[in-house]
């Protein structure tokens, strides 16, 4: 024999003998509760919005001064760094450290020269003035 599962519990019906008031009171609580959920998510969607505004200034700014070294161009040394960036609520860097080598260290070198050339950076707003950690992969490729 086959077992039914259980029905999520039915909205409650009410019945006449309860008072209209009521039905109106807890329709309200249900329009604020759809309010206030919709503006928990505009405000969600506005803090992600600008977290990636954020990220993406950073990337700018390092990608800006990032630049291939002759040497590595001419033995096609390519590859990619992988740095830890803390930003300070002042926007200087508070920590700069190579998380995984390229397997080349003029590679290496050049991109954590680029994050030091980018500093200082944007004002981290939204982010209750915090130090802020990123992991910034740079690729490095000739084609």
């Amino acid at each position: 024999m086959r077992q039914k599962k259980a029905a999520p519990p039915e909205k409650t019906i009410r019945t006449p003998r309860q008072e209209p008031r009521q039905e109106q009171h807890d329709d309200h609580d249900a329009h604020a509760s759809v309010e206030q959920s919709a503006k928990t998510s505009q405000k969600e969607q506005a803090s992600s919005h600008a977290h990636d505004l954020f990220l993406s200034k950073i990337r700018s700014r390092i990608e800006h001064q990032k630049y291939y070294p002759r040497m590595a161009k001419r033995l096609s040394h390519e590859g990619v760094v992988h740095l830890k960036l803390v930003i300070a609520a002042n926007g200087s860097i508070a920590e700069l450290k190579l998380l995984m080598s390229s397997g080349y260290s003029s590679l290496d070198n050049a991109a954590l020269e680029a994050v030091k050339k980018a500093a200082p950076f944007p004002d981290p707003q939204g982010y209750d003035r915090k130090d802020i950690a990123l992991t910034i992969p740079l690729s490095y490729s000739l084609y």
